[in-house]
């Protein structure tokens, strides 16, 4: 009799997912890279091309890092957001569509079945208010922002006035709630949520605003941008309370805080200033770096705070601004950074790259070796 031989099962019941390894994020030189952290969850979010990636930040418990892929986009990931309760994820991309999809579900289902298309261009940022029930969508096209219902996708207001692109977007969490937006129109504008309409206008930037940043208790707000100059200005009557000058290149980095300094500003022309809001003028200049200030980040309960570039990052003491050691090892330029609870620090790099670094030392975290990450030599201390 002739034998004959059963058929191999299927790939499916013979192979199984062991684990995903994260993409790194792409970016590109003199633009902005989305990149946020959800500290509450230890989770690192950001885009790559059509895919946006949610991971650890470091693994926990012994295991290897967590990794969530969200792949429905039919473009490139421009802006991501995760909401305050860590439930639902904001996605936009560059042909203005933006995914609000379940990110603490496996099966990532969208609040609704079809894509909210918000805006006639690329979605440049997104900002969820405190309660989670409304988005900030904001970047180019006519209007260049909007206000919607998480939900249901439905316009409570559509943020006119801007007549080019809208490069960011910040809400006030506390009462009076308030969302201000900054565009390369020169123009700040500061917005009632309540009644879903303009409450003020800031006017008096030369060119076009990069940054912003609302002091977190003060009725302040404060704005950079190409014409070098930081503004701060008071929420309630819009009035110019300092015009902070000194800077001689575009101010890419803000930083507030409720202790002294209450505003740091970086810039292009690798110069820090610490900003003394009663007098009007910079109570310290920081000429450490060589190369092009990119980004700040404020430690969240200490009274410390880093600064990147090209050259390296450094870290520094508050109110002063002394400097404590350098963190280096990157070889890029740093574009974006970032801090969990458990402190560590982010740094993404345009080579594509992340560094995780702890924060008490600056070494290359322990833990961080994932296949992601370069490691790198412990700081120079003393070496500024």
């Amino acid at each position: 009799p002739t034998t004959v031989s059963k058929p191999p099962p299927p790939l499916s019941q013979i192979m199984s997912l062991k684990q995903t390894l994260a993409c790194f994020p792409l970016t590109q030189r003199g633009a902005g890279t989305p990149l946020k952290t959800d500290a509450k969850r230890n989770l690192l979010i950001y885009a790559r091309e059509r895919t946006v990636v949610i991971r650890d930040i470091v693994p926990t418990g012994g295991q290897p890092i967590q990794v969530q892929l969200y792949t429905q986009h039919t473009c490139t990931v421009t802006a991501v957001a995760m909401a305050p309760n860590g439930c639902w994820m904001a996605t936009g991309d560059e042909r203005g569509v933006v995914r609000i999809w379940a990110c603490d579900h496996p099966d990532q289902r969208m609040k609704k079945e079809e894509p909210y298309y918000m805006l006639g261009g690329k979605v440049l940022d997104l900002a969820w208010n405190g309660e989670s029930n409304r988005l900030a969508v904001v970047g180019e096209g006519q209007p260049p922002a909007k206000v919607i219902m998480w939900d249901s996708g439905n316009s409570v207001g559509d943020m006119s006035g801007h007549t080019k692109k809208v490069n960011a977007v910040a809400f006030r969490q506390s009462r009076p709630f308030r969302i201000a937006t900054a565009g390369e129109d020169k123009m700040v504008r500061c917005w009632d949520l309540e009644y879903n309409r303009v409450i003020r206008d800031y006017h008096g930037h030369l060119s076009g605003v990069y940054s912003l940043s609302l002091h977190p208790t003060l009725d302040l707000l404060c704005t950079g941008g190409r014409d070098s100059v930081v503004r701060v200005w008071d929420i309630r009557t819009k009035a110019n309370v300092h015009t902070l000058t000194g800077h001689n290149q575009t101010v890419v980095g803000l930083a507030t805080q409720a202790l002294e300094p209450q505003v740091i500003s970086g810039s292009m022309d690798s110069t820090i200033r610490l900003w003394d809001l009663v007098a009007g003028r910079a109570s310290a200049v920081l000429t450490n770096h060589k190369k092009a200030v990119r980004s700040l980040l404020v430690h969240p309960t200490e009274y410390t705070f880093c600064s990147a570039s090209a050259d390296n990052l450094k870290k520094w003491k508050c109110p002063e601004g002394k400097f404590l050691h350098n963190i280096t090892g990157h070889n890029s330029i740093i574009n974006a950074l970032a801090i969990n609870q458990d402190n560590v620090m982010v740094a993404g790099g345009d080579n594509g790259k992340l560094h995780l670094y702890d924060w008490k030392t600056g070494r290359h975290s322990p833990d961080a070796d994932d296949g992601t990450t370069n490691h790198n030599s412990p700081p120079q201390d003393g070496d500024s």
